[in-house]
């Protein structure tokens, strides 16, 4: 029997040639072409949505109540309302990998964008110094997309006063190299009686 090999030399002149991946914000833009928003009903007071091209809302919602002549029907509309930032444009502009940052104690990342101009402030907590800062300033929210199985919003925080942190998972964002997860390799141990 015959072994051949082929053997290649490169220079190191040649670089490997990359396929053409798409931005972060493209691949964010076409998983929001389909399901233009993505609503949040959390366990408190609030729900939220996020439109990617249109911006951030708070919405508190209240049952509505119709009668018939022997059923009732229950729906809910919107009571309160406030917007938590609005879509720029401008923010598509900046390269990914300057919107690109690590989970904390984790070993996964995200893409950051920022939607603000949202609805005046006008609650206060803390102070009268802390409110005289908040006053009339505009909501605004962070937005961090990170790789996941649903297109879904994960949580939303104010980590802040006005300010917001959706957490929202994109399954495209998977397979781009910047954000795809790191795989730890499994080695597997055998262990054997020791032999007298």
């Amino acid at each position: 029997n015959e072994c051949h090999t082929q053997i290649h030399a490169c220079s190191s002149e040649m670089r490997e040639v990359q396929p053409s991946v798409p931005s972060i914000t493209e691949q964010i833009a076409h998983a929001f072409k389909k399901i233009k928003c993505l609503n949040y009903f959390g366990e408190g007071w609030w729900s939220y949505e996020f439109c990617f091209n249109k911006g951030v809302r708070q919405f508190h919602l209240v049952r509505a109540k119709e009668e018939g002549k022997n059923f009732q029907i229950h729906e809910f509309k919107v009571g309160t309302e406030y917007s938590l930032g609005e879509f720029d444009p401008a923010i598509l502009a900046t390269e990914d990998e300057k919107k690109i940052r690590q989970r904390e104690n984790e070993n996964s990342k995200f893409l950051e964008l920022e939607y603000s101009g949202g609805s005046p402030c006008e609650f206060f907590s803390g102070g009268l110094e802390e409110q005289e800062t908040i006053k009339g300033q505009a909501r605004s929210s962070t937005i961090r997309f990170h790789c996941g199985k649903n297109l879904a919003i994960d949580g939303v925080v104010e980590d802040y006063t006005c300010h917001y942190i959706f957490s929202i998972s994109v399954p495209d964002l998977c397979l781009h190299p910047l954000l795809r997860p790191s795989i730890t390799a499994v080695h597997e141990i055998q262990c054997l009686p020791e032999k007298n």
